[in-house]
């Protein structure tokens, strides 16, 4: 089993998990003399099961995305590559509300009000905000190929099959 195919199932169980909240609060009251549509108690124990597959995905995920890959220089680990591309996620956020608030306002509504100019260059700004998602790209795109190529070891697979899990 491939990594990415991991993460499909590790996201998968998380719709389910969201969808179970949403229907357990939606049954927990009813009105006098009424019975609810699903029984809360069932839905919790399905949630809970399923919440102890997740974590049992997400620790294998965490194991094999702290192995260090031999086509990275230095066998940089896919754990690093997450928070290298958060860091840019982060970076590209800054700069591209950077951008945004340099757009004209009409906040001024007389000559003799205050106006305001830009302090830096919208230009400058912008090349850096391409810049980050150039290379955010370009992570992305090395993280989805690798998830595509690293094969989940079998006593790993084997671990998750214990949960009760199906794959």
């Amino acid at each position: 089993m491939k990594l990415a195919q991991l993460l499909n199932h590790r996201a998968d169980l998380q719709k389910r998990m969201k969808d179970l909240k949403q229907r357990i609060n939606r049954n927990l009251l009813v009105q006098e003399g009424e019975k609810p549509a699903e029984q809360p108690d069932e839905l919790i124990c399905i949630f809970t099961n399923i919440s102890y597959q997740w974590r049992e995905i997400v620790q294998v995920i965490n194991m094999v995305n702290n192995q260090p890959i031999n086509a990275t220089p230095g066998g940089t680990t896919l754990s690093e590559m997450v928070v290298m591309r958060d860091h840019l996620k982060m970076l590209y956020n800054m700069a591209s509300e950077a951008h945004a608030g340099l757009s004209p306002r009409m906040d001024r509504f007389m000559r003799s009000e205050i106006k305001q100019v830009p302090s830096i260059e919208a230009d400058k700004i912008r090349k850096t905000c391409d810049g980050y998602a150039r290379d955010l790209r370009k992570l992305d795109d090395d993280i989805q190929e690798y998830n595509w190529s690293i094969e989940v070891p079998e006593p790993l697979i084997e671990k998750i099959i214990k949960t009760g899990f199906n794959i």
